[in-house]
């Protein structure tokens, strides 16, 4: 009676939908037409396009209307029909709870098991005070085998369920009286897996395994190498001490000079040797080894070319005068 007295309610309030505005169609086309009196192309053009747009918003929205408007109004489920979905429950799920004064219907799963993970039963609670809400129902797992981030349920957050493409028919279900079809729905969403909807993966439910070292870490404490996208344990994980991304050891190298870790965008190839340095240890593209062996070998050039000099004047005739034979002092 319950039941009976909401959709009776439900009917009676149904709202009608709202015929559109034509204010903005309207303001569109007294522009397009003072546009056109005035020749003037630019403003009449877009004026134009305003108003076309105008107009398909508005067939959009009469279109959905009348959709709405063809469907079938919805029949009251009759006293007997609401009974006997109430009654057939007790053949569908292991336990079954009608509690009246705080207008709950309650059910209780079998133990659910996904890709080997026994997740325990869950508990669907059907709120009946609250049928018109977007979610009138919630999901709590009775014996829980949580994830490490706390999911009792890769489809499960706290006590709300993600639908999926069940949404349509679980609506569809409570609107229409189909108490029992309804809890049966909500149960096979949760028989099933989708590792692109999931809050948390399977294959991560206890914990990620770091693919260098192989030690499962909890999920929280894991990490990703931003190039490679593997999971990493802390020990494994190294920092670039310039961007601060995390990186693996195999896309991460080690300066040659500072001995730093870096990620491979953030090192640089000098360009006599070759190798990779940080851009801290490096000079006009060029690092501090090749530059000290290049004044080093331009000293030892500078020192040869010196001894040579040396070696040459030593080894010259000396400078030969001519004695001043015959000289006579002249009198000032």
């Amino acid at each position: 009676m319950v039941l009976e007295q909401h959709y009776q309610r439900s009917q009676r309030t149904a709202a009608l939908p709202a015929l559109p505005s034509l204010d903005s169609i309207r303001k569109h086309h007294d522009r397009l037409i003072w546009a056109r009196q005035r020749q003037l192309p630019v403003a009449a053009q877009f004026s134009n396009q305003s108003l076309q747009h105008c107009l398909r918003l508005l067939t959009n929205q009469l279109n959905g209307q009348l959709e709405q408007l063809r469907k079938p109004e919805q029949k009251v489920p009759a006293l007997p029909q609401l009974y006997a979905e109430i009654a057939s429950l007790d053949d569908e799920f292991e336990r079954v709870e009608i509690d009246l004064r705080n207008r709950q219907i309650t059910v209780t799963t079998e133990r659910i098991v996904l890709a080997e993970i026994d997740l325990g039963p869950f508990e669907i609670r059907l709120r009946l005070n609250r049928l018109n809400d977007s979610s009138p129902y919630t999901v709590t797992a009775v014996d829980s085998n949580e994830s490490s981030s706390g999911n009792p349920h890769p489809h499960v957050s706290g006590s709300s369920l993600c639908e999926g493409n069940g949404h349509r028919a679980i609506s569809a279900a409570l609107a229409n009286g189909l108490i029992s079809e309804f809890f049966i729905l909500v149960r096979q969403v949760l028989r099933t897996y989708n590792d692109t909807s999931a809050y948390r993966s399977l294959n991560e439910w206890h914990g990620v395994d770091c693919a260098v070292c192989g030690d499962t870490v909890p999920s929280e404490d894991s990490y990703c190498c931003d190039t490679c996208h593997c999971s990493l344990c802390s020990d494994c994980e190294y920092r670039c001490e310039i961007c601060r991304c995390s990186t693996c050891h195999d896309c991460s190298e080690s300066c040659k000079v500072c001995g730093e870790r870096f990620c491979q965008s953030c090192t640089e190839t000098c360009t006599d040797c070759g190798e990779r340095f940080c851009e801290n240890c490096l000079t006009d593209g060029r690092c501090s080894h090749c530059i000290n062996t290049e004044e080093e070998a331009s000293d030892a050039d500078e020192e040869d070319k010196h001894d040579q000099h040396s070696r040459q004047a030593e080894t010259s005739p000396a400078a030969i005068h001519a004695d001043r034979v015959g000289e006579v002092v002249v009198p000032a």
